[in-house]
Order: structure tokens, then sequence, then C-alpha cells
């Protein structure tokens, strides 16, 4: 989710299509929460959107994946609309090899890059980079991957965000050195204008889901970590990737994930994601609230008595936030909320 050049919020996502099972989706909502429009994007096939931006024309652009057979095989898909949600154009990724998009960032001249995966036929999954012009035309592409440390076979390497740097580069985290039995680990990799690996920094066991620069020109780094089962997860590092630190958020026995993160107008953090609580099949929306030491303040959950996760935050001039996700409780919706500085929440609302 992202809060628009006009005032208002655009959410990402998919959304069941009787005619074509799930939809790329794109709801435009007022400051109060009133669907504006929504419009479905896709093929005959599962579809989806992962992330937006705002475009430089005022449209949009969306990144995610479009299905290319019924047994799920899948393209890394940029969206083009105007402000009022109609396409203008389409990009799609390699179509001789599964890929997917997850982050998209515009670049320097106006064109974008899109971060995600391509796997090939041998299961090796490499981070994927694709940088676009205005007009939706691939200018290139880039491959960067890992072997498993103990079998020199195949590995999951996952880009989920990109943010351009200060100078003219980019930096993206994700997973990196995964394989079927255990996650990877999260890292930070600042690449050039045209795509190329200028270095790596890899930390702990755990995946890097958002990234942000600090204020103090720095940059943060949002995900899940496997510490307690597993915890949401911070890691604050300078410009050369080094860790100034690295904390982690959850209770002692459940599952906690960190998947948006905004940088707040006290220097502090916030953070969305999903938990839930040990044996149990339940999962809420969550919010942390943590200080610029990385230090948590609070900590808030919403949702039903169902599935219900966090994938989108947007902070508010007036010190609240709006999370947007999915929630199974009561039906199958499109979360969306609203609280004050302090997470309590001042509504809720589902979308179809």
């Amino acid at each position: 989710m992202i809060t628009t050049n006009d005032g208002n919020m655009l959410i990402a996502g998919y959304n069941n299509s009787t005619d074509n099972g799930y939809d790329g989706y794109l709801i435009k909502v007022s400051p109060d929460g009133n669907q504006l429009w929504s419009k479905n994007y896709g093929s005959s096939y599962t579809d989806g959107f992962y992330n937006v931006i705002n475009a430089v024309d005022e449209g949009y652009v969306a990144v995610g994946f479009q299905s290319v057979a019924s047994y799920g095989e899948s393209m890394l898909y940029i969206l083009k609309t105007n402000e009022s949600g109609d396409k203008q154009w389409e990009y799609f990724g390699d179509g001789l090899q599964s890929n997917m998009g997850f982050g998209i960032t515009q670049t320097h001249d106006n064109g974008y890059i899109a971060c995600g995966y391509i796997q090939d036929g041998n299961n090796d999954r490499d981070l994927y980079l694709v940088k676009i012009n205005t007009l939706g035309e691939k200018v290139w592409e880039k491959h960067y991957g890992t072997k498993n440390d103990s079998t020199n076979t195949g590995a999951n390497d996952d880009a989920y965000a990109i943010i351009a740097a200060g100078d003219s580069g980019f930096y993206l985290t994700g997973s990196m050195n995964g394989d079927v039995n255990c996650c990877g680990k999260s890292f930070l990799m600042k690449i050039s204008a045209d795509g190329d690996s200028l270095w790596t920094k890899v930390y702990s066991e755990a995946l890097g889901y958002s990234i942000a620069l600090t204020n103090d020109g720095n940059i943060i780094i949002g995900g899940a970590i496997n510490k307690n089962g597993q915890d949401a997860y911070l890691l604050k590092a300078d410009p050369a990737g080094e860790i100034i630190w690295e904390k982690s958020y959850g209770s002692a026995t459940g599952y906690d994930f960190g998947t948006s993160l905004v940088q707040v107008f006290d220097g502090g953090y916030a953070v969305t994601g999903f938990s839930s609580q040990s044996g149990s099949s339940n999962q809420d929306i969550s919010l942390f609230r943590i200080d610029q030491s990385g230090t948590l303040l609070w900590s808030k959950t919403y949702g039903g008595d169902n599935v219900d996760q966090g994938f989108g935050l947007v902070s508010n001039t007036d010190g609240g936030y709006n999370i947007a996700g999915m929630s199974n409780s009561g039906g199958s919706f499109v979360f969306l909320n609203k609280t004050d500085s302090e997470g309590n929440e001042i509504w809720q609302k589902n979308l179809k």
C-alpha cells in the first residue's frame, strides 16, 4: 500500500475472479477508507501483485507475477496504469524460466527496476533484476545467485525489495543461499545504475522483506528471523552494509513475521506483519513501534478469529497508521484499518 500523490491510498494484491481464478488487483481508497475504484488485471490463470509505486506521470506501476499455465509456471509481471487504473502497458519477464517480481523502484532516468527471482530447471533460484524504460521496454536484466554451501547444488536466492541509493545505484535485500530444508540468510546488495553488483553483505539466518533509507543516511531492513521459532526483524546498516544494530521482536513461543516498515516522525520505525500464538492456526495482523535505537516501544494486533495478515503500511500526518492486508475472518477480504499514534484502532474495513 502507498499514499498516492493526490492524498489517497492505493492497495495492490490479488482478488478472486469467477472467470480467471485469481487476478492482480488494485484498489484506490480515500483517507477514511472509502473505496474510490478497484480493477482486476491478468490472464486466464492466477496472477497477483506484490508491490506498487507512484509513477512520474501521476499513474501507478505494480509488480508481481502472471501465470502462464494452469500448472503454476509464472513470469514477472509489471503493469503501468493511469490515475484511474486504466492499463497503459505491461511488461513480462523471461518466458523460458519460472520467475517472479516482488519489489520495484524508480530509476534516475525515470525508468523502473524490478527485483525478484528466476529459477532454472535444476531448481537453482537466483536473484532477478530487470530494468525497463518509461514505455515498458526492457533495458537490461541481470541474474545473481549462490550455490548451496555443503553440496554445491542449487540454492534459493530471492530479492524481495529494492530502493534507490543516495548516489546513482540501488540497494536490494531478500534471502540468500536457502534450500528446501531451511531458510537462507538476510543480505544487503549494492548495485550500480547498470545493475552490476558492487558488493554484498550477508547477515543472520533470516530474510529481508522490506527496505528503506533512514533519515540519518543509513539503511533499515525489515523481515523475519529464525529466533524463538520465528520473530519479526530489523537490521540497521551503514551505507557500506556494516551492521549498526540488529534486533528481533515477538513472543517467546509464538510466530511473528515482519512485512512492511516505515520510518516515522521521531526517527523510529513502525513494522506491520502477522503473529500467531504457539499451537494456534489463527494469525493476527501485527504492528510494532520501535525507537531509533531498535528498542520496542509497543506492539498491537488486529483482526478476527481466523487468518489475518498485514502486508501494507503507511504513516499519516496525524501520527497514526493505515495497515492493509488480507482477512479470512468471516469471509475473504482485503483488510484495511486506521490507528492512532499509539496503535489504537480507530476503524477497520473489509474490502472486496
